[in-house]
C-alpha cells in the first residue's frame, strides 16, 4: 500500500473511532412502559435518534444546542405525570446552569412531542429557560431553577387542560437591610436560618395573584426544600397597625414580646397576620422600622 493511501486509511480510522466513542457516550435506553424500551443514539451534532423496541419504530430528534458544546446529557422521567416515561435533554449553559429539552411521550402514536411552552410571558418567571429540573409528581408541579449570582431562583409550573406549562409560582429574595433586620429580629440579632427570606408568589393558569406568601429560605432552594413561614417578634413597646401603606395608623396595636406571622411585603412595609388566642386573627400592615429588636 501506498504511503499516502496508509495515511489516509489510518486518518479515517481514527476519525471514525472519534465519532464512534463520541456517539456511544450519549448511547442512552429506557423504558417508557412495562412494554417499550426506547434506544437513543447519537446521530450527529444535531440530531439524536430513537428506535423503539419492540417493534422498531424510528424518529429523529433535533438538538438545540452550540456547535461547540459536546456535553449533553440525556434522562428520562414522567415530565407530565402521566404514567409514561418521558425524555430530556440537558445542555449547559454557563458555568452552572443547564437548559432542559424535553420531549413527551404520546402513547397513541408512540411518538415523542416537544414539551409545549408556556402559552404567555407574563407573569414573568426568574430563569429564561426549563433549567436543573426537579418534579414533585405528588403535587403534579415541575420545578425549574437557575443560579444567578450567589443565589439559586426557582419558579414552579403546572399543566393546563391542554397539555401546556403555565408558571405556578415563583420566588424573590428580600434584600433590604431594614426588612431583613425585622423579619430576623433586629440588626444585632441574627437567627440561626438567618439568610435570606423569600417572598412567593402564586399564580392560577391565567396569570392572576391567588397567593402570596414570605418564607424561610433554608440555603438550599436548589433542592427546593423551603422552610417554615417567617415571623417577627415585636420588639417595640407598642407597633401600630395600618389598614394600608399610608401614614395613618388605626388604633389597633401590637406589645413587646408579640409574634405576628408576615404575609406581604411592600417595600419597607410588612403586612401581619397576628392570632389572638380564642379571638380570631387581626390582620394589618407595619413599618419594619417600628418593630424594633427583640428582647
Amino acid at each position: 500500500m501506498n504511503s499516502w493511501k496508509r495515511l489516509l486509511s489510518i486518518t479515517l480510522l481514527a476519525c471514525a473511532c472519534e465519532l464512534s466513542a463520541h456517539a456511544a457516550a450519549l448511547t442512552f435506553s429506557f423504558k417508557v412502559d412495562n412494554v417499550t424500551t426506547v434506544q437513543v443514539e447519537r446521530t450527529d451534532a444535531k440530531h439524536i435518534t430513537l428506535r423503539m423496541v419492540p417493534g422498531g419504530k424510528i424518529q429523529q430528534l433535533d438538538i438545540d444546542a452550540p456547535d461547540t458544546s459536546d456535553q449533553e446529557s440525556l434522562e428520562a422521567a414522567d415530565y407530565n405525570f402521566d404514567g409514561y416515561k418521558d425524555l430530556a435533554i440537558s445542555v449547559p449553559v454557563g458555568m452552572v446552569n443547564s437548559s432542559y429539552q424535553i420531549y413527551l411521550y404520546e402513547p397513541a402514536t408512540s411518538r415523542f412531542v416537544a414539551l409545549a411552552q408556556p402559552a404567555e410571558k407574563i407573569p414573568a418567571a426568574n430563569c429564561d429557560d426549563l433549567s436543573e429540573i426537579k418534579l414533585k409528581p405528588a403535587e403534579h408541579v415541575l420545578i425549574s431553577s437557575c443560579r444567578s449570582g450567589p443565589a439559586w431562583y426557582t419558579d414552579a409550573y403546572r399543566y393546563r387542560a391542554d397539555g401546556r406549562l403555565y408558571l405556578y409560582q415563583t420566588d424573590r429574595l428580600l434584600s433590604d437591610d431594614d426588612v431583613l433586620a425585622a423579619l430576623k429580629g433586629g440588626k444585632n440579632q441574627r437567627a440561626a436560618n438567618s439568610d435570606p427570606s423569600l417572598f412567593v408568589i402564586t399564580y392560577d393558569e391565567h396569570g392572576q395573584v391567588i397567593a402570596e406568601s414570605i418564607q424561610d429560605y433554608e440555603g438550599d432552594m436548589h433542592s427546593n426544600r423551603q422552610g417554615d413561614r417567617v415571623t417577627i417578634t415585636v420588639g417595640a413597646d407598642r407597633l401600630p397597625l395600618y389598614e394600608d401603606t399610608s401614614e395613618q395608623p388605626t388604633r389597633r396595636y401590637l406589645v413587646k414580646g408579640d409574634v405576628a406571622e408576615v404575609v406581604d411585603v411592600n417595600e419597607l412595609w410588612l403586612k401581619i397576620n397576628y392570632h389572638r388566642p380564642q379571638k380570631g386573627v387581626v390582620s394589618g400592615w407595619v413599618k419594619a422600622t417600628d418593630i424594633g429588636a427583640q428582647p
